[in-house]
């Protein structure tokens, strides 16, 4: 197996664009080192990131996040955490701390996995990611770029460079709430976790704006536009949340697995949907901190 360690973005692109496809990303390693030892992966060529210098995070009017940046120093970063404490609690729930010290945030979205913890917190900051190459750049919603389980719309001389929340996205003044459920705690894959954004009109319950995102609910994390829909403009009450309920349900299409049975996930999809918009409230009121 042939391993290049490039010291520059420059480098890492020329390789990249020399061997496309055959030419395997590494990132932390947490996900692709493991299928390696099982086999599931057998790459000819390495094409490691660690020297590219992608492990920043610029939090201007827009924040950006550098791929190579580990979980661990999201959960860790005071200006980040201050700005958008949803990234802090999601990547807190990705493995032990040995685990997010290594894991990256552009490893967690390129394992295109629907159990993806960073993904769905992302996803309700209507998060992009760019992509560059040799040829320039594209810049695409992180909705856009899973296509499904383990597959990107990522070009085959492309590597994606850094993550950007787009300005208006604080949550300072907004409620959030990351959950998840999953089994081993140090080590577990999420059997659901969900992301919520909420924005309140002063002084009221009614919506003012609202995001929804779950993972490990069909092939792809995913947004509930339907849900959100429905509910921005109306009061938050246990009655409009018991009428969400059946569009959360019609939104997602969850399946069995060896982690959980399809009725067990629709059932905690009811079961966090609630708990997180409560949380997500209450934190909007100006209870409940990160």
């Amino acid at each position: 197996m042939d391993y290049f360690s490039p010291g520059s973005l420059r480098e890492a692109l020329d390789i990249r664009s020399q061997y496309g496809e055959e030419v395997t990303l590494l990132a932390g390693g947490t996900d692709l080192l493991v299928r390696m030892k099982d086999g599931k992966e057998t790459p000819a060529r390495l094409l490691d990131l660690a020297g590219a210098g992608l492990d920043y995070v610029q939090c201007g009017e827009d924040v950006r996040i550098g791929a190579m940046v580990s979980l661990n120093h999201i959960v860790e970063n005071p200006e980040l955490r201050e700005k958008h404490p949803i990234l802090a609690e999601a990547a807190r729930e990705v493995g032990a701390v040995q685990t997010r010290s290594l894991a990256t945030l552009g490893g967690n979205i390129c394992t295109g996995i629907p159990s993806a913890d960073m993904i769905p917190a992302l996803l309700v900051l209507d998060s992009q990611v760019v992509l560059r190459s040799r040829r320039g750049e594209r810049v695409i919603r992180l909705e856009d770029f899973v296509a499904g389980p383990r597959q990107l719309r990522l070009e085959e001389d492309e590597i994606l460079t850094e993550v950007v929340v787009p300005a208006g996205n604080s949550l300072r003044q907004r409620g959030f709430a990351f959950l998840k459920v999953g089994k081993r705690k140090a080590l577990r894959l999420s059997i659901i976790n969900l992301a919520v954004k909420l924005e309140l009109e002063p002084g009221s319950d009614v919506i003012r704006d609202i995001a929804v995102a779950m993972g490990t609910v069909a092939p792809v994390p995913l947004r509930l536009r339907q849900v959100e829909e429905y509910m921005t403009g109306r009061e938050l009450s246990e009655g409009l949340v018991a009428e969400a309920i059946p569009l959360v349900k019609e939104s997602i299409s969850p399946r069995t697995s060896l982690r959980a049975s399809k009725e067990y996930r629709l059932y905690l999809a009811e079961n966090l949907f609630k708990r997180g918009l409560e949380l997500a409230r209450q934190r909007a009121g100006g209870g409940e901190a990160a």
